[in-house]
């Protein structure tokens, strides 16, 4: 951001992957985006501080990701310089299509799967410290409002997150940078486990780049959807137990 100020007040043109940098709506993208990745990581830092308040965790994930996909929608420009059919071509999300939502699935299970056997590392290397963190994101996910809680949840995460980081970015910054700024962006995990969150972007993006964002959004929906009903079971069983 600060290159491309200083290359507009040189009257330059600066470019990565195509797009000027020191263009108006381009700052003005990037400002936003610093913005909202920067609210997510605090909002999961107060998520972490303020667990016992499990009312509130539903409605501030859906605002969360609200805000990110007014960002990436907002930062490509609609109703600014392009129309809704470009905004769709632009972020590469092409027409509802069953054969998305199969490949969402298979994706989803190869990614659970693959970060299981990833954190079983990371914990078998660094030690179950370091699995401290995705406990309490366990717990937070536990504490969602029963099934239909989680399926909000998911369905939330795979728009609000896709269409930002694998819709507005990836198109400009690449696949693994924005991969890395995925994983920035989930502050609970600044320990070792952000390999993981990285190794998911990655997948993500590969995702995207071979069937479209659509096939992205499914993949990542039907995770997070996974990923909280096991821990809804677990919170569950602890009750009872």
């Amino acid at each position: 951001l600060a290159a491309a100020l200083y290359a507009d007040a040189k009257g330059r043109i600066w470019r990565l992957r195509g797009v000027k940098l020191n263009d108006p709506l381009t700052l003005t993208a990037w400002t936003l985006m610093t913005l909202f990745i920067g609210s997510n990581a605090l909002l999961n830092v107060l998520d972490q501080l303020q667990i016992a308040n499990v009312d509130r965790v539903l409605p501030a994930i859906v605002l969360q990701e609200a805000t990110f996909a007014l960002a990436a929608l907002l930062g490509v420009g609609l109703g600014i310089r392009r129309t809704w059919p470009e905004v769709r071509e632009r972020l590469g999300l092409g027409p509802f299509r069953l054969s998305d939502a199969f490949r969402g699935l298979f994706m989803a299970l190869a990614m659970f799967f693959t970060t299981g056997f990833a954190g079983a590392a990371v914990i078998l290397i660094w030690g179950a410290d370091a699995a401290q963190d995705l406990a309490i994101n366990q717990q937070i996910m536990g504490s969602l409002p029963g099934v239909m809680g989680v399926v909000i949840m998911g369905a939330a995460t795979g728009i609000g997150e896709e269409l930002l980081f694998r819709g507005a970015l990836q198109r400009v910054l690449g696949l693994w940078l924005t991969s890395l700024l995925f994983a920035l962006s989930h502050a609970q995990y600044l320990n070792p486990f952000i390999i993981v969150i990285f190794l998911l972007g990655l997948i993500l993006g590969f995702v995207r780049n071979k069937w479209g964002l659509g096939a992205a959004i499914w993949t990542h929906a039907m995770y997070n959807t996974l990923v909280g009903l096991i821990a809804l079971m677990a919170a569950s069983m602890g009750d009872i137990a």
